[in-house]
């Protein structure tokens, strides 16, 4: 679900610059800041969900780096590549990026599984006959 909604966002952005306005950019970007939060917040829950109760601060910290950490070097990047490309390029190549970065991950069937109820996370498993058991009186 959150893959999809992350493949629209790439559409969204790559059509930027020919949509002939700036009410229509606007537009595209509203919808792509909109996917883009709607993702994040499935993805963060699908992770906590996985991780076992005891790792949560530690899977939280390396979420957080990974998506602000690294933001000042992909605004570099982007700055160069405005710099040399002009902003017209800059969009599709981004969201071309984007969308080639989510259909490698759903090449991957771990991630495609990712976040479903058929497998939980071995740390999170309750003990065999735990779910649902009803203490029987000992015999007699």
């Amino acid at each position: 679900m959150a893959s999809a909604g992350f493949l629209v966002e790439a559409v969204c952005l790559a059509l930027v610059p020919d949509l002939g306005g700036i009410v229509p950019a606007a537009a595209a970007l509203l919808a792509f800041g909109a996917l883009n939060g709607f993702g994040t917040i499935i993805l963060i829950t699908a992770f906590q969900r996985w991780a076992p109760p005891a790792l949560l601060g530690q899977l939280v910290s390396v979420l957080l780096l990974a998506a602000i950490g690294i933001f000042p070097v992909s605004v570099f990047a982007a700055g160069l590549l405005v710099q040399h490309l002009g902003p017209a390029a800059f969009f599709p190549l981004a969201g071309t990026l984007l969308a080639v970065a989510i259909a490698v991950s759903l090449s991957q069937r771990s991630w495609r599984a990712f976040g479903s109820a058929a497998e939980p996370h071995p740390g999170n498993r309750e003990p065999a006959g735990a779910a649902g058991a009803v203490a029987s009186p000992p015999p007699a």
